[in-house]
């Protein structure tokens, strides 16, 4: 039996299923996510792609320490630390002990962290928007739920 020429071959090179693959796609559609935030958002305010991310944790859960900011964000713990180290610096993060336990550090927003926080939100809502405009809302909650699948399995918790 002879295949079809329009057919592709039961035997493709290991280069091209990769690049056909949901992760290789998933890091295109990263990169192409952060695009903007790398080339003026975050230059114009002097932050970080992983500062942001840091913010975003500490937004969304209060005061955290690095460990729990490296958790939340899938980022190591040394580009947390630099992030929350220039945080810090830029007056945009304090830091405190923890009252129960006097060895634990707790990064939290400052009013300065919480403006920046406010006016990026602003822009990466409008992107997300533009991201999903296609999407039925159905859509946008089975693209969650997948995402969240693939971020437990990978923290080793699915």
């Amino acid at each position: 039996m002879t295949r079809n020429a329009t057919e592709p071959s039961p035997v493709a090179a290991p280069e091209t299923d990769f690049f056909d693959s949901p992760i290789f796609k998933l890091m295109v559609a990263s990169s192409l996510l952060a695009r903007p935030f790398n080339e003026s958002i975050g230059p114009e305010r002097d932050l970080t792609l992983p500062e942001w991310r840091a913010m975003v944790a500490l937004h969304a859960r209060g005061g955290l320490s690095n460990i729990e900011v490296s958790e939340l964000t899938g980022l190591d713990a040394m580009t947390v630390s630099r992030a929350l180290d220039r945080l810090r610096r830029n007056g945009r993060v304090g830091r405190s002990r923890d009252e129960q336990d006097g060895r634990r550090q707790i990064n939290s927003l400052t009013a300065s962290g919480h403006n920046t926080y406010r006016a990026v939100v602003k822009l990466a809502r409008q992107r997300q928007d533009a991201m999903t405009s296609e999407l039925s809302q159905s859509d946008v909650r089975g693209l969650e739920r997948t995402l969240d699948t693939i971020i437990l399995h990978l923290k080793g918790e699915a």
